[in-house]
């Protein structure tokens, strides 16, 4: 019920991996970007890293493991 760009910062701690499927996994994260204002924080805390190798080194942002 969020408009958008509302939030200041969006705090995903360990609730991305209880996604059912791809395009799950998606739409939460979409919504988080969604209700994120310009220049606002996202924190995304991954219970897991499986999958993410590939990624880590090609981020434009700050990544710690």
């Amino acid at each position: 019920p969020f408009a958008d760009g509302s939030m200041d910062a969006v705090i995903c701690s360990a609730v991305l991996h209880f996604a059912d499927d791809e395009a799950e996994w998606e739409a939460m994260v979409s919504e988080a970007w969604r209700v994120l204002a310009g220049g606002g924080l996202f924190f995304a805390r991954l219970a897991s890293n499986i999958g993410l190798e590939p990624q880590l080194g090609r981020s434009p942002g700050r990544i710690r493991t």
